[in-house]
C-alpha cells in the first residue's frame, strides 16, 4: 500500500501485513488456507487538508504492477484531521 498527500508519498511508521489462517477438517469441510491483511500505522499528521488530494494504492500479491487507487473525499480528509486534533494538540503542550 502507498498513501499520498498531494504528489508526496508518505512514509509509514510501520508497515506491514497480518496472516490470516484457515485450517478446518472435519467430515464436511477440508480447508487449508491463508490470506493477508495490511497493516500500515501512519503518523497522526500524514493527512491533512493541506494535501490536496489524499489517495491511497493498494497493491495485491497477485498483480503488483498495478494498484487498485482510492481517492479520498475531501469531506474524508478533514474528518480524519479533525479526529486526531486531540492528540495534536496534546503533543504541542509537552
Amino acid at each position: 500500500m502507498a498513501l499520498f498527500c498531494g504528489s508526496k508519498e508518505v512514509a509509514p511508521i510501520t508497515p506491514g501485513k497480518i496472516a490470516d489462517l484457515v485450517n478446518v477438517h472435519n467430515p464436511f469441510v477440508n480447508v487449508s488456507d491463508a490470506t493477508y491483511q495490511g497493516l500500515y500505522i501512519y503518523s497522526p499528521d500524514a493527512i491533512s487538508p493541506e494535501c490536496g488530494e489524499v489517495r491511497l494504492e493498494i497493491y495485491s500479491e497477485k498483480d503488483t504492477e498495478r494498484p487498485t487507487t482510492k481517492v479520498l473525499s475531501a469531506k474524508t480528509v478533514e474528518r480524519v484531521w479533525e479526529d486526531f486534533q486531540p492528540y495534536r494538540a496534546q503533543e504541542a503542550s509537552r
